[in-house]
């Protein structure tokens, strides 16, 4: 599955649970910086610890530490969502 429609899933449920419109524009904004350093085409399964350390790298050159933590928060329920549905992402543990 591609991560675009796993966090496009995640962003239906976030509606169906009556989570704050501007809390979804947050995950939808870390969505895209993420999708921004992995690629457009990235596959839920090619979601491994690793791309999270390297992404938490990437941020840190040019964020503050608060800002890296905001980012890395708004994409965990994202990813967290995708492992309790079953799909093939690889064990994530927040950092």
């Amino acid at each position: 599955m591609n991560y675009d429609d796993l966090y496009f899933l995640y962003e239906n449920d976030c509606k169906l649970r009556n989570i704050s419109p501007i809390t979804i524009k947050g995950y939808e904004f870390a969505h895209k910086k993420f999708k921004d350093f992995a690629g457009n085409n990235l596959k839920c399964e090619d979601i491994t610890q690793d791309l999270i350390s390297e992404y938490i790298l990437h941020l840190k050159d040019n964020l503050k530490p608060q800002t890296v933590n905001s980012y890395i928060f708004k994409i965990s329920p994202v990813i967290k969502y995708g492992e309790e549905i079953n799909y093939k992402i690889k064990k994530y543990r927040d950092s």
